[in-house]
C-alpha cells in the first residue's frame, strides 16, 4: 500500500476527522466531516481552521474558539491527546440555506502526530456531533416540569373535593369499599373519621334493608347515574337512629379505559328543609316563622352553591335562559358578570355549532342527566377562541309540581391536566421513538444489580444478544464483563451521580456466540434520575468506533509490518485482484497445503478444494468479484497430510474513493475441530436427552402404577383405624399402615432423587417462621426419643429474624431426614440441634444448621461415600437399622441446588455431626394463616357439594368416605366426559379431578371447563404421577391446586378450604 492508499483510508473513515498543522492550517479532512459541515475539501484545505469556521457572532457565550485554540496548544505542549467536554460550536450554513449559523454541540478529541524528533508535526481532530443528545436532555427537563405542574393541579383538585361543603365519597368494587370520603359526608353519616377501607354496609348497617344498596348496584352495573331529591335515609348517629333526608347524585366512577370501577356520591342533607316542608303540607296555615326558616335554609343552600368550588348555573326554558350563575361559571364563560336573564347562546354564541346546546336540550326534554369528563369546549376570551376541557354534569331542574322547567349545570375545568397529560404522552412517544431508532447504542440499567429496563436494537447488536434481554441483569447476559473495569465505572456513576465519558475504549463484544476483544466504543454512563432526583439506575449512550480506531492505526502502520503479521497469523490469508485472480497467499497457506506460491496463484487454489465443494466455491467466488458482494462460505481444504479440513472462507472488497473495487482480501479459518466437536456434542446430547426422557417416562408410569393401589391400601387402612376395633385388629392395621408408609417413603425417596437428577426439583419462596417450623418437626420425635431415653437439646440463635423467606417444605425434608438418622443410630446419650446466624446483609441471611448425636458414628473410610446413592456406612447398618441409603443423597442435592453446602464430622463409636449452610431472603411479609384441622370444622363450612372425577371404583369409594367424614356432599363421575355433563346439569362448589381416566382425561376435561364452559369453579387435581405433575403444571393447565396419591386427608381438607376461601 502506498501513501495515496493511506490517505484514501483516512478520507473514507466513518468519522468526522481533520488533520491540521501546528499553525492550525487544515491539511486533510474525512468525507464524513465534509458532508456534516456541508463544505468542500477544496474550500477548506490550506485554510486556517478558525477562518473557515469562525465563531457565531450571535452566540452570547463566545469562548468556543479560545477553548479549541487552548486545546491545540495543550496538545503541542504536552504531546498527548486532549479530550474536551461537550462544547457548543456553531457552523456556517451555506448560501443555499440562507446563510447564517446552525447551532451544533460536539465532543472533540485532539491527538498529536509526532515526527522523527518526537515533536508535534500534525494534530488529528476527531469530532462527534451530539446536538441531538443535548436537545433530548433539554426536552426531558421540560417534560419533568410539566409532570410536576400536573401533580400540583391534581393535588388542588383533590383538596377542593375534600373541603367541599357537599358530601363527597368514592365507593370501589361490587362490595362498595369506601376509598375516599370528605369531612362533610363523614359528618352526615356520624360514624367518625375512620371510614376508608370499609364497605358502605360496614359503616351504615342500618341501610341494609333500604333501597340504597339496590340503587348503588344498579348504577354500578348499568352505568346510568341516579339523582335523588329529599330521599329519607335512616342513619344511626349521636347514639340513636335518626330519619335523615338527602339530595344526592350517584354516578359511575370511570377509569382511564372507561371501565366502571365504582360509584361517586355527591350529597347534601336537607332534613331541616323537608321537616319544614312536611309541616307546611300538614298545616296549611303555618305561621311566618316556619316560612322564614325555609327561606333561611334556601338562602344557605343558595350561598353554598354560589361559593362552591365547582362552576354552577341554572338555565330555564327551551331557550336556556340563564337565571343563576356563580362567579366561577362566569369566569369560565369570560363574558363579564352581567349574564342573568340572557340566553346561553346570547352569552356564548361560539358554542352554537358545538355539542353543548344539543346535550342541554336532550336533558331538558328527556329528564335524563348527562355526565362527561374532559369534554372539549371552545370559548372566546378577549376576542380569541380558546380550547378548554371540562368535567360537566347537566341535570334537569324540577319545579314544585315536579315538572322540568330548566337545566342545572355543574362544571370543573381540567384543561391544564388534560394538556399536560397529552404533552407528556406525545413527548414520551417521540422521545422513545428517537432513542429506540437512534443510530447510537442506548440502554437503561436499573438498581444495584444493573437490571436492563430498556435497550435499543443497536446496543443489542453490539452485545450480540436477542430481543429477550429486558428484565435480566447486565452480568447475566454479558458474563464476559465480570473481571473488566466497566462494572467499577458503572458503580462509581451510580454512587456519585457523576457521568463517565469513555473515548475509544476497548471492550469485548459478542459476535455469534464468540467473545471478541478488539472492539472500541465512545460512550457515556449517566445517572438515571427519578422525579425526586434520586438515582435509580444508569443510562448508557454510545457508538462503536472500532473501524475509526483501526483506520487511525492503519495510518501509521507500514506494508512490511502488515506482511509480517499476515505471515504469522494462524489463519490462511489471501489477496486477489479485481478479476478474481489470487495474487498473495500467506505462510499459513503454503505450510498447510505443502505447495509453492506458483502452484496456487491465480485459480490454482482449486486443486486443494474438496471435489464436492469446488463448483460451489468457484460459483460463489465468481459471483462475488463480479457483483462486489462479500464472499462467505464453508468449504474443505486439502492438508499436506492428505486429509481435508473444514474452513470458514471469507473475502472482502477494498474500494477506492469512487467506490470502485481495487482488490480483495480473503481469510480461511480452520473450523474442523469445532465442526467435529459440535457434531459429536449434538449426537451425545440427543442420546442423553432420549435416555433421560425414557427414564422420566418410566418413573412417571411406575409412580402412577404403584401409588394408585397404595392410595387404596393406605386410605382404607386409615378408614378402618377410625372404626371400632379391638386391640389386635388395631395392631394388625397399624402394621399395615406403617409398612405402607415405609413403602411410600421409599417410593418418594426414589422419585425425589430422580427429580433432582433431572433438574426438575422446584423450590418455593414463601415466608415462614423458622422457630415454629423447627418446633413442630421436633414434636414428631417426642415418642421415639422418650422410648430410647435420649436427651434432646435445642440451641436457637435469637438473632435470626422471626420470619424469613425460603422453601420451608424442602428445609423440613432435610432436617427431618438428618434428625431421623440421629435418632435411629443413637441408643444412649443426647441429640443436639443447633441453629445459628452465620452472616447477614440488607437482603439476605446465612444460617448454619448442625445436628449432633452420640450414636454409633461412621468409620473414617466410609465418610467420603456417605452422601452417595444407597451409601450406608456398612451392610450391617442397613440390616440392623433399615433404610434405603438414599436419604443423605437427597439431602445433599436439595441443599446444593439451593446454593448451600453440607459436611459431616464423625468418630466411630462416639457419634456424628452433620452441618449445612443455607441462604434465606429477608422479608416483611406475613405468614399465611393455616386452615384449621378437620376436627374443628365449623358447621356452616360443611355445606359443601363436591364433584369427584375418578375412574377406579376403589378410589371412588375411598374418596367418598373421606369427604363424607369432612361433612361434604359428594357426587362421582367415572371420567372427564361424565364430569362435564354433571357440571352442566348441577351446581357444585369444587371439583376433585383425577388426571388419568378413560374417554376423557383430567387435563382435557379441565381445558373444556375453562375454555368452553368459561367456568371458574375451583378444580384440584388428584394424581398418582408426582414425577411430571406439580403445582406449576397443574395451574398452567387451568387447575387451582393438586393433591398426590395416596391422599393425605389433612392436606386434602386444607387445600379444599383454601380453594373455596379464594372464591368467596
Amino acid at each position: 500500500m502506498d501513501a495515496k492508499d493511506y490517505i484514501r483510508i483516512f478520507e473514507q473513515s466513518p468519522a468526522l476527522m481533520l488533520v491540521i498543522d501546528t499553525s492550525f492550517i487544515i491539511i486533510a479532512a474525512s468525507d464524513d466531516f465534509i458532508r456534516k459541515t456541508k463544505t468542500t475539501r477544496e474550500c477548506i484545505t490550506g485554510q486556517n481552521i478558525f477562518y473557515v469556521f469562525p465563531s457565531n457572532p450571535d452566540n452570547t457565550n463566545r469562548n468556543e474558539e479560545s477553548t479549541i485554540r487552548a486545546s491545540f496548544n495543550r496538545v503541542i505542549k504536552n504531546k498527548t491527546a486532549d479530550t474536551l467536554p461537550v462544547i457548543r460550536y456553531d457552523i456556517p450554513k451555506p448560501a443555499s440555506e440562507g446563510g447564517g449559523f446552525k447551532t451544533k454541540y460536539w465532543k472533540v478529541v485532539n491527538s498529536p502526530i509526532l515526527d522523527h524528533n518526537n515533536n508535534v508535526q500534525y494534530i488529528i481532530q476527531r469530532s462527534d456531533d451530539v446536538t441531538e443528545n443535548e436537545t433530548l436532555v433539554a426536552q426531558l427537563d421540560a417534560e419533568q416540569k410539566a409532570i410536576k405542574q400536573l401533580e400540583e393541579s391534581e393535588k388542588r383538585y383533590y383538596m377542593m373535593l375534600l373541603k367541599s361543603p357537599f358530601g363527597f365519597a368514592i365507593l370501589k368494587g361490587k362490595n362498595m369499599v369506601i376509598t375516599l370520603a370528605n369531612d362533610s359526608v363523614k359528618e352526615m353519616w356520624g360514624k367518625g373519621n375512620d371510614l376508608e377501607g370499609k364497605t358502605l354496609l360496614e359503616v351504615l348497617p342500618e341501610i341494609k334493608d333500604s333501597e340504597f344498596p339496590d340503587l348503588l348496584d344498579k348504577v354500578y352495573t348499568s352505568g346510568t347515574p341516579f339523582c335523588g331529591d329529599e330521599v329519607l335515609c335512616p342513619v344511626f348517629r349521636n347514639g340513636k337512629l335518626e330519619d335523615v333526608y338527602f339530595n344526592f347524585v350517584y354516578q359511575p366512577y370511570l377509569e382511564a379505559d372507561e371501565t366502571i370501577s365504582g360509584i361517586t356520591i355527591i350529597a347534601y342533607e336537607v332534613t331541616a328543609a323537608v321537616i319544614v316542608k312536611n309541616a307546611l303540607a300538614a298545616l296549611h296555615n303555618a305561621d311566618l316563622k316556619a316560612l322564614k326558616k325555609i327561606e333561611e335554609i334556601s338562602n344557605r343552600y343558595y350561598m353554598m352553591l354560589m361559593d362552591s368550588p365547582f362552576a354552577f348555573c341554572v338555565m330555564k326554558g327551551k331557550d336556556m335562559l340563564v337565571t343563576l350563575a356563580n362567579d366561577l361559571m362566569k369566569d369560565f364563560w369570560g363574558k363579564g358578570k352581567d349574564v342573568e336573564d340572557k340566553t346561553l347562546l346570547e352569552i356564548l354564541p361560539e358554542i352554537k355549532d358545538q355539542p353543548f346546546p344539543e346535550m342541554i336540550d336532550k336533558v331538558y326534554t328527556t329528564g335524563i342527566p348527562f355526565y362527561a369528563n374532559e369534554i372539549l369546549g371552545k370559548v372566546t376570551y378577549n376576542g380569541k377562541l380558546k380550547h378548554k376541557y371540562f368535567n360537566v354534569v347537566f341535570q334537569p331542574y324540577y319545579d314544585a309540581d315536579n315538572s322540568i322547567s330548566g337545566v342545572t349545570q355543574i362544571a370543573y375545568e381540567v384543561t391544564e391536566m388534560v394538556m399536560a397529560r397529552k404533552k407528556i404522552e406525545e413527548s414520551d412517544k417521540r422521545y422513545n421513538m428517537m432513542l429506540m431508532n437512534s443510530p447510537f447504542t442506548f440502554a437503561v440499567l436499573k438498581g444495584k444489580d444493573l437490571i436492563i429496563e430498556l435497550a435499543n436494537d443497536q446496543i443489542k447488536e453490539v452485545w450480540g444478544r436477542g430481543n429477550d434481554i429486558e428484565g435480566k441483569s447486565l452480568l447475566e447476559i454479558m458474563p464476559e464483563l465480570k473481571n473488566t473495569t466497566f462494572l467499577d465505572m458503572l458503580d462509581e456513576v451510580r454512587a456519585t451521580g457523576i457521568p463517565f465519558h469513555g473515548i475509544e475504549v476497548q471492550s469485548p463484544k459478542n459476535m455469534h456466540g464468540t467473545i471478541k476483544e478488539e472492539y472500541f466504543f465512545n460512550f457515556v454512563f449517566q445517572p438515571y434520575l427519578e422525579a425526586d432526583q434520586t438515582i435509580s439506575g444508569i443510562t448508557i449512550i454510545g457508538n462503536e468506533v472500532t473501524e475509526q480506531v483501526i483506520a487511525k492505526r492503519g495510518i501509521i502502520e507500514n506494508e512490511k509490518k502488515l506482511r509480517q503479521i499476515l505471515d504469522s497469523m494462524p489463519q490462511k490469508i489471501t489477496n486477489a485482484d479485481t478479476e478474481g485472480n489470487v495474487i498473495y497467499f500467506n505462510k499459513k497457506w503454503l505450510d498447510d497445503t505443502g505447495l509453492e506460491f506458483e502452484k496456487l496463484k491465480g485459480w490454482g487454489w482449486e486443486k486443494v478444494i474438496h471435489p464436492d465443494d469446488v463448483e460451489m466455491t468457484k460459483t460463489n467466488w465468481s459471483n462475488s468479484f463480479k457483483t462486489g458482494e462479500i464472499f462467505d462460505m464453508e468449504c474443505r481444504i486439502l492438508h499436506k497430510d492428505g486429509a481435508y479440513k473444514w474452513h470458514l472462507s471469507r473475502a472482502l472488497p477494498i474500494k477506492d474513493e469512487h467506490g470502485k473495487i481495487k482488490m480483495w482480501v480473503g481469510t480461511n479459518t480452520d473450523i474442523h475441530e469445532q465442526k467435529d466437536a459440535k457434531y459429536k456434542a449434538e449426537t451425545a446430547q440427543i442420546a442423553a436427552e432420549d435416555a433421560m426422557q425414557a427414564k422420566q417416562q418410566f418413573l412417571s408410569n411406575m409412580s402412577h402404577e404403584i401409588r394408585t393401589p397404595m392410595n387404596a391400601i393406605i386410605g382404607f387402612t386409615n378408614v378402618l383405624l377410625k372404626s371400632k376395633l379391638d386391640q389386635s385388629q388395631k395392631d394388625y392395621l397399624t402394621a399395615i399402615k406403617d409398612s405402607g408408609d415405609a413403602l411410600l417413603v421409599l417410593i418418594n425417596d426414589i422419585l425425589d432423587l430422580a427429580k433432582v437428577d433431572a433438574g426438575k426439583m422446584t423450590f418455593e419462596q414463601t415466608p415462614f417462621n423458622l422457630a415454629d417450623s423447627l418446633s413442630s418437626m421436633l414434636q414428631l420425635f417426642d415418642m421415639k426419643i422418650k422410648e430410647k431415653n435420649l436427651e434432646l437439646i435445642t440451641q436457637f440463635d435469637i438473632a435470626i429474624p422471626e420470619i424469613i423467606m425460603g422453601d420451608s417444605i424442602r428445609l423440613r425434608q432435610i432436617i427431618l431426614n438428618l434428625i431421623s438418622n440421629a435418632v435411629k443410630f443413637t441408643n444412649a446419650g443426647k441429640i443436639t440441634i443447633c441453629v445459628s446466624l452465620l452472616k447477614q446483609d440488607a437482603e439476605e441471611i446465612t444460617i448454619d444448621f448442625t445436628i449432633t448425636d452420640t450414636g454409633i458414628g461412621i468409620h473414617k473410610t466410609k465418610l467420603e461415600h456417605i452422601f452417595e446413592d444407597f451409601g450406608q456406612a456398612t451392610y450391617e447398618n442397613s440390616r440392623l437399622y433399615g433404610g434405603t441409603g438414599l436419604g443423605l443423597t437427597i439431602v445433599k442435592k436439595l441443599i446444593e441446588q439451593q446454593g448451600g453446602t453440607i459436611h459431616v464430622q464423625s468418630e466411630l463409636g462416639k457419634g456424628s455431626a452433620f452441618s449445612f449452610l443455607l441462604n434465606f431472603a429477608k422479608t416483611n411479609q406475613k405468614i399465611e394463616q393455616q386452615t384449621e384441622p378437620v376436627s374443628n370444622i365449623q358447621a356452616e363450612v360443611k355445606k359443601i357439594n363436591i364433584l369427584v372425577a375418578e375412574d377406579m371404583p376403589l378410589n371412588q369409594l375411598l374418596i367418598k368416605i373421606i369427604l363424607a367424614d369432612f361433612g361434604f356432599d359428594v357426587d362421582i363421575a367415572a371420567n372427564g366426559k361424565i364430569a362435564i355433563e354433571k357440571l352442566k346439569q348441577n351446581k357444585y362448589d369444587l371439583v376433585l379431578m383425577d388426571l388419568q381416566m378413560p374417554e376423557m382425561n383430567g387435563f382435557d376435561a379441565t381445558a373444556y371447563v375453562r375454555n368452553i364452559m368459561k367456568s371458574d369453579i375451583p378444580i384440584i387435581a388428584l394424581t398418582a404421577d408426582v414425577t411430571s405433575v406439580d403445582l406449576e403444571k397443574a395451574q398452567a393447565m387451568g387447575m387451582n391446586d393438586y393433591v398426590s396419591k395416596p391422599v393425605d386427608e389433612q392436606l386434602l381438607y386444607s387445600k379444599i378450604i383454601k380453594a373455596l376461601q379464594k372464591t368467596d
